[in-house]
């Protein structure tokens, strides 16, 4: 059974119980990893949260969406960027898509409190790689994300439009999540659309 750490829960849970009478709390500690409380429960146990009295549900959930007509939704791009409008028959229609101005590598971010997960729609010219995702806390750090991705969807003139999204859950504390692009073709990976989860 795992457990998911919330920001601003302290990072540990207490066993209690195994047919003692100890109360909640008394037993000892289980260490989080990554965000994650991991505990064995012996066959027909009893598993029993207590919360604080009186205490306010979590904030529900929220999804930014970003079609990436414009720059609002982005906190920052590095100079290198451009909206494509043209050629939409190879992108479901999509009139506005993000791409570089030159075969140097860019990026652009975004600024959300706790993010903890993101989907990217990117259009590939046959060539696969050049794509990456990174997180921070701080703006100034960077991880990189290990990322999935669909199978590529033919769209035409050899574009094949993919699904990107993380592993596994980020890492706690995630406020910032960048998008880069490489590569020698400055148009051949274009990003149609993020999708981004967080708790505010």
């Amino acid at each position: 059974m795992e457990f998911y750490e919330h920001p601003g829960v302290p990072e540990r849970l207490s066993e209690a119980g195994n047919g003692e009478s100890r109360g909640a709390g008394q037993g000892p500690s289980i260490p989080s990893n990554s965000g994650k409380f991991r505990a064995i429960i012996a066959p027909k146990s009893v598993v029993t949260y207590v919360g604080q009295n009186g205490s306010a549900d979590d904030p529900p959930n929220q999804t930014l969406t970003d079609d990436l007509d414009d720059w609002s939704k982005t906190s920052s791009h590095t100079s290198g960027l451009a909206l494509d409008s043209s050629n939409r028959f190879y992108f479901n229609g999509d009139t506005s898509r993000v791409k570089r101005t030159d075969g140097t590598t860019q990026s652009f971010v975004y600024n959300l409190q706790n993010i903890i997960n993101f989907s990217a729609t990117v259009y590939h010219f046959s060539v696969w790689d050049g794509g990456a995702f990174y997180t921070s806390s701080d703006n100034q750090n960077w991880t990189k994300v290990v990322h999935v991705s669909t199978p590529g969807v033919y769209t035409g003139s050899q574009w094949y439009k993919k699904m990107y999204s993380p592993q596994t859950l980020l890492p706690a504390g995630t406020n910032y999540v960048k998008v880069e692009l490489s590569g020698a073709d400055s148009w051949e990976k274009q990003v149609s659309k993020m999708v981004i989860n967080y708790m505010p």
